[in-house]
């Protein structure tokens, strides 16, 4: 907690790596009840299968139709790559060595196409476009 980040000690790739963890899921550690011994884990020690069958159970419980947990690996690498974070960051973040498999991870949204587009149509000078409080 006091590094601000999760670490994963046991990934596929056999690497451990610490990832930062956002301001609303370190909240919601924080007010988790304590263990006794301050330098123990978070969370104790499960088998992978035991968290996704238990993601699944939610899943079920809240009628989402086709979602697994490995989703939520998609969802955070295309929602940072929409956000503009760059492709070595979300890479690191992922726990990746090769580009390619985090370009599997992102998806983009339709409105990030349209968003992409709009900028053909902005008036090309050969220096950066003024915002509306530029133009003055």
């Amino acid at each position: 907690m006091k590094t601000k980040t999760f670490t994963f000690r046991h990934t596929k790739n056999g690497d451990a790596r610490a990832v930062p963890l956002t301001d609303t899921l370190r909240e919601a550690l924080q007010a988790l009840p304590r263990p006794l011994n301050p330098d123990g884990r978070v969370f104790p020690e499960r088998e992978p299968k035991v968290l996704s069958r238990s993601f699944e159970r939610l899943v079920k419980r809240l009628r989402i139709a086709s979602l697994r947990f490995h989703d939520l690996r998609h969802d955070a690498a295309s929602t940072l790559t929409m956000a503009g974070v760059p492709h070595r960051t979300i890479m690191a973040i992922l726990g990746h060595r090769n580009p390619r498999m985090t370009m599997r991870y992102q998806h983009l949204a339709p409105e990030h196409f349209q968003d992409a587009m709009r900028a053909l149509d902005k008036p090309s000078t050969g220096a950066p476009a003024k915002t509306e409080s530029q133009v003055g």
